[in-house]
């Protein structure tokens, strides 16, 4: 029996107890009884349940029978639970010199799972700060070791819970206490576990829309998820012959695709992806006026313990003649990244080129930002589309080139955002078109 329901029963108990009350004795004649005793029903626990001459009384309010009282307890406590209940999930907040907050769970398994909190100071030295967690609330009755956190270093704090059920429902919430000893509490949170029965997922590969970068170069671009498995080897394949870049997914490894000149050819990109990841690889000494046909794959490990591809569409270009060079543009990595913000960098040479529109697209969505390229030819054009696509406009009239930090903020904690610089240009007379840099990003603390 838990805590919780030997504490329920003494109280219920007491209040039954309590509830008795003194009224004159029945006045039933004793049935041959020496003694004196009181015949049934009497003045005994069982006669007064039983007595209809007996009323109660609790908490201010008087009942006819045993049973009517009963009924309003159990409504009484049923009304407690609930406000515990609520208590919980809303996070208690005491009279402490800090302030907890509860953050998401991260690396969810079948069995295992990462908490995370957040602490800030107020006029207190340290912190002591664990995790409670449990598969129903109010009653939270597992917790992780106690870890002190000084006001100094970075609030953020995590514990990784393991022997947890699978396919179950866990709520946990952080928990501090400052140098004084009073506590404060941060909200309830949830997560599922795993289900180690499920089939898993396999990876996806989705080929992108390439990047004219001269006229014998290109950039190839593309997205590899590996869901549910890890380890993948991920490349693009490109050349001249369809059916050959077709063949690819008839094998196994990426060892195993033999490159066949201009036909066929291949570029790995990355030797160990876990998770998901965007690509771009520049491909030169490529023939103008040419198709090329190429597909971005992932080489991993299946289920089975087998080597096998997963590969995304062909897409195909065809480089143009141009005996203008193009405006180069580079985006950088992000600075200064915080909660909320972050400072975004990148460089346009217009090269032969003038009156460039410089600008950065940034966003949650990466395959929105990749497809900004090939979806619009101006800025103005470019539709936002809340947390997932914005734009910022940096320059309006750029001749010749520079470096361009710019600050975006109201951004999502905790949330990774891809980002490129842009410039507007007019490739031909009066024909507007945009050209962007790679795509990076980053997370926000």
């Amino acid at each position: 029996m838990t805590k919780k329901y030997i504490v329920s029963a003494v109280v219920l108990v007491a209040l039954v107890v309590s509830a008795f009350a003194v009224v004159p004795l029945a006045q039933a004649a004793p049935k041959g009884k020496a003694h004196g005793y009181y015949s049934f029903p009497g003045n005994s626990l069982y006669g007064r349940l039983h007595n209809p001459h007996f009323s109660y009384k609790w908490g201010g309010e008087e009942f006819d029978d045993f049973q009517e009282l009963i009924d309003h307890i159990r409504s009484y406590m049923h009304q407690w639970r609930y406000r515990v209940a609520r208590d919980v999930r809303d996070g208690v907040q005491d009279d402490a010199e800090i302030d907890v907050d509860t953050l998401t769970a991260r690396d969810i398994m079948n069995d295992s799972a990462t908490l995370r909190g957040d602490v800030e100071f107020g006029d207190s030295d340290y912190a002591d700060v664990w995790f409670v967690y449990g598969t129903k609330y109010p009653d939270l009755e597992e917790r992780t070791d106690t870890m002190r956190i000084d006001d100094d270093d970075d609030g953020t704090f995590s514990e990784e819970i393991d022997d947890l059920n699978e396919n179950d429902r866990y709520y946990y919430r952080a928990v501090g206490e400052d140098e004084q000893g009073e506590r404060d509490y941060g909200s309830l949170r949830t997560f599922v576990t795993d289900d180690s029965d499920a089939d898993e997922e396999t990876p996806v590969a989705v080929t992108q829309a390439y990047l004219e970068v001269d006229s014998d170069t290109a950039e190839l671009r593309g997205r590899v998820d590996m869901n549910d498995f890890d380890n993948g080897i991920v490349f693009f394949v490109y050349g001249l012959d369809e059916d050959l870049v077709e063949d690819v997914a008839d094998k196994d490894t990426y060892e195993a695709i033999e490159e066949d000149g201009e036909d066929l050819q291949k570029v790995r990109v990355d030797s160990d992806l876990d998770g998901a990841e965007s690509y771009e690889r520049e491909v030169t000494n490529l023939d103008e006026t040419e198709t090329y046909y190429y597909r971005i794959g992932v080489e991993y490990e299946d289920e089975d313990g087998d080597e096998t591809l997963e590969l995304g569409s062909v897409r195909s270009f065809v480089l143009e003649e141009n005996d203008d060079d193009e405006p180069d543009v580079v985006t950088l990595r992000a600075h200064e990244v915080d909660e909320t913000s972050a400072e975004l960098n990148g460089s346009v040479d217009m090269n032969d080129f003038d009156n460039g529109t410089v600008f950065y697209v940034y966003g949650t969505d990466a395959l929105l930002l990749h497809d900004v390229e090939g979806t619009y030819d101006t800025y103005e054009d470019i539709e936002e589309d809340g947390n997932a696509l914005q734009k910022v406009l940096v320059q309006n009239d750029l001749d010749g080139s520079d470096s361009f930090p710019e600050d975006v903020d109201e951004l999502n904690e905790d949330t990774k955002y891809y980002y490129a610089i842009g410039v507007e240009y007019d490739a031909q007379e009066d024909e507007p078109t945009l050209r962007l840099g790679g795509l990076r990003s980053f997370t926000s603390d």
